[in-house]
């Protein structure tokens, strides 16, 4: 388990990324984003989890802006459409757990 003063966290291999603020669409966090991609494991699965209001057509966007900066593969997965089923609540962590990137969107 990894540690840096106060805080302890699981060992793991991916990033979550937490950015408020800015419109990834319109260019805004770009910076972030590509930095944010550099660091990501190249093999692990990007997964956009679109939060708050983000629709799901809104999603699939930000996997295209993804694709645009070089990410090859991107995956959404609804938090709240689905929360209630337990088949899709057991494949969502299966795909959180080939994450690369969590990319967490306008939460």
């Amino acid at each position: 388990m990894g540690q840096a003063g106060p805080l302890r966290w699981r060992d793991g291999s991916g990033w979550l990324v937490l950015l408020g603020g800015g419109d990834p669409l319109a260019g805004e966090t770009e910076l972030v984003d590509v930095a944010a991609l550099d660091r990501a494991d190249p093999d692990g699965l990007p997964v956009i989890l679109p939060a708050a209001g983000l629709s799901p057509d809104l999603a699939q966007e930000l996997v295209a802006y993804f694709t645009d900066l070089g990410l090859p593969h991107g995956r959404v997965l609804p938090l709240f459409d689905t929360a209630a089923d337990p088949t899709v609540e057991s494949a969502g962590i299966s795909l959180l757990s080939q994450a690369g990137l969590i990319y967490l969107a306008d939460g």
